[in-house]
């Protein structure tokens, strides 16, 4: 779905460095596509303990419904979020993924690897993906940033991620 969308704004020459698939549920459509053929356990707990909390959330609180409701940017975001729900539930449900606090260090080391550069790519080319130097307007993250400030909120951000992993 994602693959699609970036062609779609490719073909009607909409695509830009703003469209890059670098958001966390970006990256979660490709997450289960791999999770789909190799089942390996740090990504299942990836998509468990990040991608389905973010996902829920981002159905909560979508940040796309500034198009129109008949639109092929809200249509896309509710389904292609709603799939990747679908996707961790079917696997749960299945035992193909089984979330385990032992091994929450396997998230962190994602966490680790793939924020930084987001940060870096972000500060580079004015962006905001994975929200980590704007809060989405009408999120949790803006609620953070309302009495932590900015950058402050990263770290309320921080703790409701650990917050996730620990809980859910």
């Amino acid at each position: 779905m994602e693959v699609y969308r970036i062609a779609v704004l490719a073909l009607i020459g909409k695509m830009s460095l703003y469209q890059l698939p670098l958001h966390l549920c970006s990256m979660a459509g490709f997450l289960c596509c791999l999770h789909a053929f190799f089942k390996w356990d740090w990504l299942g707990q990836v998509l468990y303990t990040l991608c389905l909390p973010g996902t829920v959330l981002a159905l909560l609180f979508p940040d796309w419904v500034r198009y129109p409701a008949i639109h092929f940017i809200t249509i896309q975001g509710f389904t292609f979020h709603a799939g990747i729900v679908l996707y961790v539930i079917c696997q749960l449900l299945q035992h193909n993924i089984v979330p385990r606090l032992a091994v929450l260090w396997k998230v962190i080391v994602f966490l680790l690897a793939v924020v930084p550069p987001v940060y870096l790519f972000d500060k580079k080319f004015h962006a905001n993906y994975m929200f980590v130097n704007v809060p989405s307007p009408g999120s949790p993250l803006e609620w953070l940033a309302s009495f932590l400030g900015n950058p402050g909120y990263l770290a309320g951000y921080a703790v409701l991620m650990l917050l996730c992993m620990v809980l859910i």
